[in-house]
């Protein structure tokens, strides 16, 4: 199964007190209700998700075969939703592969961790803008 259902990465920081999760970047009171949440709920949620990993690895991510990068993302089985943006499933694969993403059809001028430290930091400061 390749369709994400959940942006649940199985990395839950929300259980030691954190508004935003270290793993998927969720609120904690998303995550609390997230299967008592409509279909159009949770795509409020993946949209906007979406749109933080785009912001953060717009300037730092180069699709470099669209092609190959959709049937990397398939051929490592990630999961990921048809409609998002392609530099998701780059993020995705960073995440899962670390190194060497050339491979896959993009190049990052950072590394993982770097990427995810400034989507959680931007993720932390829309949840403070939220209250």
């Amino acid at each position: 199964m390749t369709t994400l259902d959940t942006p649940c990465i199985g990395i839950c920081s929300t259980v030691y007190g954190d508004n935003v999760c270290r793993g998927c970047k969720r609120f904690f009171d998303e995550i609390i209700v997230w299967n008592a949440k409509d279909d159009i709920e949770k795509q409020v949620v993946f949209d906007r998700l979406n749109d933080l990993i785009v912001e953060v690895t717009k300037d730092v991510i180069t699709i470099i075969d669209a092609d190959l990068l959709k049937q990397s993302i398939k051929a490592l089985k990630i999961r990921h939703r048809e409609e998002q943006n392609p530099l998701c499933w780059a993020y995705y694969i960073l995440r899962e592969v670390g190194h060497g993403v050339e491979q896959y059809g993009f190049s990052s001028r950072e590394s993982f961790k770097t990427i995810d430290e400034k989507l959680f930091e931007l993720s932390q400061q829309l949840f403070k803008e939220k209250k």
